[in-house]
């Protein structure tokens, strides 16, 4: 989280790769407990994020990189919680105006009442 002062990680978890989750022997010879099991990093952080908002915390703008800003449920996840946010992201990524997502998701659920307000798909270029 970070504020307007100063910004710092408000939770560490170890990350359990796949690769261990699923090895049954590795799990018992380092002492994973069996209720641990695999999460993606964004999916751990999102939890993270959850328990912060639930514990009352206060409400800075969360700060990510683009192995998280990549991940549309991470995003998506911050938007629910009402969270301001800023994330990398891929320069392949295509990234909607808020005007302009309205408008793909009229295109998705064919809302016909906005179909002659949208005018097509608009990125914006990250090199601006």
């Amino acid at each position: 989280m970070a504020t307007w002062s100063s910004s710092l990680p408000i939770a560490y978890r170890l990350y359990l790769p796949k690769e261990w989750a699923d090895d049954t022997e590795r799990r018992e010879k380092a002492e994973v407990p069996e209720e641990v099991e695999f999460q993606t990093k964004p999916d751990i952080a999102l939890d993270q994020v959850r328990a912060a908002v639930a514990a009352n915390m206060d409400r800075g703008v969360v700060l990510a990189d683009a192995a998280y800003g990549i991940n549309t449920e991470f995003r998506d996840g911050l938007t629910k919680l009402d969270l301001q946010y800023v994330v990398g992201v891929q320069n392949s990524m295509t990234v909607w105006e808020p005007a302009n997502s309205l408008c793909q998701r009229s295109r998705e659920e064919k809302w016909d009442d906005l179909r002659g307000y949208c005018s097509g798909p608009q990125a914006i270029d990250p090199s601006r």
